[in-house]
């Protein structure tokens, strides 16, 4: 498996948000401004094919826009380019509302047919694209769902848990994976996002696995070395 790393930093950061390409087809996240950023990370846009969202944050889902505005152009050319988004209960009207308001020449397109849009209520479930079957786990991010992914595709387990606090589904969202880009906000784990205190503690008891830091702030992204973690980073390409 093939994960490039498009941007993974929190939105008050001169890093790039929240975006990760598998496969170059599969996006995990579309945050804000990550498009131009995409060259660096050598991700061709035009190719991806399913987008799956953590949470609908600005830094998560802003840059969605830009594959729906393209998907329309398309249609609008006679080509047919169908995207498929996945994302918590409400991504749906939240997506209609969001492209009324920035696209609002788009109103009348019914997108139905080449922009499907998937809201994730059974996280017994898996979602089978391609040949990776993908697990969700419901987690929360403050007063918000958040959902966290992992993708399989029998030699690697790759988890993202987007951004999230402590509850007992985040063990079984470590345990699932072998690979985790896992939250490290700040030092202390807080009611809506996940510490270092907490990160560093399943690093300890999962020598076994992978981790890496994102959606650092500052005093911890450029303390990575001090603090003994791996900070996942901007143009980062791993294969697994």
């Amino acid at each position: 498996m093939k994960v490039s790393v498009i941007g993974c930093s929190t939105t008050w950061s001169d890093r790039p948000t929240s975006s990760y390409c598998i496969n170059d087809n599969i996006l995990v996240d579309a945050g804000e401004g990550t498009l131009k950023y995409y060259k660096q990370a050598g991700v061709d846009f035009k190719k991806i094919e399913h987008i799956f969202v953590t949470h609908l944050h600005s830094d998560h889902i802003f840059a969605i826009i830009n594959y729906i505005y393209n998907a329309i152009c398309c249609y609008r050319n006679g080509q047919k380019r169908v995207i498929n988004i996945y994302g918590t209960k409400g991504i749906t009207q939240y997506l209609k509302s969001l492209r009324d308001v920035i696209l609002p020449d788009s109103k009348n397109i019914d997108t139905s047919e080449f922009i499907r849009i998937h809201e994730i209520t059974d996280f017994n479930e898996k979602i089978k694209v391609d040949d990776i079957e993908v697990s969700v786990f419901e987690l929360k991010h403050g007063q918000i769902e958040d959902i966290a992914y992992v993708f399989d595709d029998n030699k690697a387990k790759v988890g993202f848990s987007g951004d999230c606090t402590y509850t007992q589904n985040l063990d079984k969202f470590v345990k699932s994976a072998n690979i985790l880009y896992l939250e490290c906000c700040g030092l202390k784990t807080s009611a809506s996002h996940l510490g270092y205190d907490k990160y560093i503690e399943y690093v300890k008891e999962n020598k076994d696995k992978t981790f890496y830091a994102i959606h650092c702030i500052d005093d911890v992204y450029y303390n990575a070395d001090n603090l003994g973690i791996c900070v996942a980073k901007a143009g980062q390409v791993n294969y697994y």
